[in-house]
């Protein structure tokens, strides 16, 4: 009788551990699916809409500059009011557009990127210094080298602007710092580039745009 009770016991208790076991499965399989229709909506929703709308300005800036071969070209486009006021509302509409995965997904995969996209429309409508506290944020909480080598830059483009070069400086060394990705290198050796310019040493630039020339 003793035994007979403990095996009906301990099969209760594995049908018991064996329904856990499922429901648990499916919390998870739920719980990795909600993560991956995230990532989708993030992605295909705001991100690339903004994404793609940010290379379009970035495209129109560059090919709208005038360039003076009397003097040194620029290396980016210049950016004044004339600029700003062309480009503001598809700046406008990148910021709209990327905080929505930002506000509505903050789980997804593609929430750096959108903050990323949010600091470069900051920096081409010229508002500095949101586009400095971006980047630095990005840098600060982002687990992904990729997004965070690409706020460094953005943060050192910012500084050069705002001709704080030892700021400028203190990105370019934690940069050096930094694990090198070929996805970013032409950006970054560009803005070294800028950097040496401005410091007045022209030879260190030849050599930083030497290495962006192949990529």
């Amino acid at each position: 009788m003793t035994r007979t009770f403990s095996f009906s016991y301990l099969l209760g208790a594995w049908l018991v551990a064996l329904v856990g076991l499922s429901v648990a499965g499916c919390a998870s399989d739920k719980s990795m699916l909600s993560h991956q229709l995230n990532n989708v909506a993030a992605r295909d929703n705001g991100y690339f809409l903004a994404r793609e709308k940010l290379r379009e300005t970035e495209t129109a800036l560059d090919k709208g500059r005038v360039n003076d071969y009397n003097r040194v070209l620029p290396l980016f486009p210049t950016l004044d009011s004339g600029t700003v006021r062309a480009t503001r509302p598809d700046l406008n509409d990148i910021i709209k557009k990327a905080s929505l995965p930002i506000q509505h997904r903050p789980g997804s995969d593609w929430t750096d990127d959108s903050y990323l996209l949010v600091g470069w429309a900051r920096f081409y409508k010229m508002e500095f210094d949101d586009a400095v506290l971006t980047f630095k944020y990005v840098n600060s909480t982002s687990k992904d080298p990729f997004a965070k080598q690409e706020a460094l830059i953005g943060l050192m483009r910012s500084f050069l602007v705002l001709k704080q070069l030892d700021n400028a400086k203190a990105v370019s060394d934690l940069l050096d710092r930094e694990v090198g990705l070929t996805k970013d290198a032409k950006a970054l050796f560009l803005t070294r580039a800028e950097y040496f310019l401005q410091i007045g040493e022209p030879k260190n630039a030849i050599t930083q745009l030497e290495r962006a020339v192949p990529l």
